[in-house]
């Protein structure tokens, strides 16, 4: 085995000291062109990154209606933009997504949104359209607060992602579909942001962070056709064959070169050498789509249910998501809170799915073993990291996966449209006694 390694080793070396002049300049075109996008990237994060907070304060009396957080959702959602790999190579540039944060400290809630500060106008114009009453407080990030590292000797936390079973496939409740409900079973799904907060003591801090980017319905690169992605799940409900796959330059080239060859021989040697079968120019055409006849009355009600849902989240503007969820407390309280904190987050998300539309679960920032080789070590340097990019909030950053192509990465990974975002984000109805229940109105009112 040692023989083999020195003896590949050998001939790699003499191989790249004959072709030195040819190797070292790609390779080096390569890093240059690198080092420039990342620089590119990293000068526009220090420019615009520097995200300001509005603190968010609904007056008590204020209507506790999701559709009205709908429409301001809607309105800002027109701020959506297209991804381009090569602007950004140039510019460093990429779309940049809202952050809703919903912060839990000593048994209160507390609503911000953070954007660019360019756009601080434009939001509170959105949001004094239809909460005439509403105060806005300009703040750094909330999380700035926590001038320190984990691991910590006075601090302990949890980091989780929330995500969803199927990314492709997310269907929320909303109040739409609560309309459909008699008026006492018309609860806000939200109103278990109240329970939750009276779980977390004065000691403890719990943050819902949600990013999300408007996307536009038939982007390709960022909301990777999300639209049409759900109208080929209807398709694939209700049993519409998929159409042909397109062919490859391969077929188009072959056919191409049949077709001329046919011709020439039809031109130049048909009068000469007579075939037993003509040979005619073949048309290129794309194949047609199968045969398909839709009949309702072979759906269960079950997916006709599924296939309402679909229509009603597609109707809507799309924003591309990612929920992060930070728990931080006082190392003494940790060891006690540490094994139903994850349960009662979780139960809180539950509250928004269907039952049978798929499951959120919450998925930890990083996995490790404490068998492991260096454990101490690794935990050390993954939690650093970890809370580091929750307090910059680093899951902003969209990068390009090829210059050559509009391709990005974006730590989004889901859609929400802008009523399934608002049932989340919005003044929730209290529910503390049946005495307040009846004082209250209607979510939906």
């Amino acid at each position: 085995m040692l023989n083999f390694i020195n003896y590949f080793l050998s001939d790699f070396i003499n191989l790249f000291l004959n072709f030195w002049w040819l190797v070292l300049p790609v390779i080096s075109t390569y890093l240059f062109i690198e080092k420039y996008h990342q620089d590119k990237i990293k000068t526009f994060v220090k420019e615009k990154l520097k995200y300001k907070f509005l603190e968010i304060t609904f007056p008590e009396e204020s209507i506790k209606n999701p559709r009205l957080m709908d429409e301001v959702l809607a309105s800002l959602h027109s701020t959506a933009t297209k991804f381009s790999s090569l602007k950004q190579f140039f510019t460093g540039s990429f779309p940049l997504a809202y952050i809703f944060l919903l912060e839990f400290h000593d048994k209160k809630i507390r609503f911000f949104i953070g954007a660019s500060e360019s756009l601080f106008q434009f939001i509170k114009t959105s949001f004094y359209s239809k909460y005439p009453e509403i105060k806005f407080k300009e703040s750094e990030t909330p999380l700035k607060k926590f001038d320190f590292n984990l691991p910590n000797p006075l601090f302990d936390g949890l980091m989780f992602d929330v995500l969803p079973e199927n990314p492709d496939f997310v269907i929320l409740k909303t109040y739409k579909n609560l309309e459909k409900l008699p008026p006492e079973e018309r609860i806000d799904p939200a109103s278990v942001f109240w329970e939750l907060k009276e779980a977390i003591s004065n000691k403890e801090w719990l943050y819902f962070i949600i990013f999300a980017l408007p996307v536009l319905a038939d982007d390709p690169i960022l909301g990777k056709n999300w639209v049409g992605v759900y109208k080929s799940i209807i398709d694939a409900i209700i049993g519409k064959p998929k159409p042909p796959a397109p062919k490859s330059f391969d077929y188009y080239l072959h056919e191409f070169f049949k077709n001329l060859l046919a011709e020439f021989y039809n031109i130049f040697l048909g009068s000469f050498f007579k075939a037993e079968q003509p040979i005619e120019w073949t048309p290129i055409k794309p194949q047609p789509a199968p045969p398909f006849e839709f009949n309702i009355g072979k759906l269960t009600p079950e997916q006709k249910e599924i296939i309402d849902l679909i229509l009603e989240k597609i109707k809507k503007p799309g924003y591309l998501v990612k929920i992060e969820v930070l728990y931080l407390t006082q190392k003494i309280n940790f060891e006690k809170t540490k094994s139903y904190i994850p349960s009662l987050i979780l139960s809180a998300f539950k509250n928004f799915t269907f039952e049978n539309l798929g499951k959120i679960k919450l998925e930890p920032f990083f996995k490790i073993s404490s068998t492991e080789p260096l454990y101490q070590f690794k935990n050390f340097l993954l939690t650093l990291a970890s809370f580091d990019s929750l307090k910059k909030h680093k899951a902003l950053i969209i990068k390009a996966v090829k210059l050559t192509k509009d391709i990005a990465a974006p730590k989004m990974k889901f859609i929400l449209n802008t009523e399934e975002l608002a049932t989340i984000f919005h003044h929730p109805l209290k529910i503390e006694s049946k005495r307040k229940e009846e004082l209250e109105p209607s979510f939906l009112s």
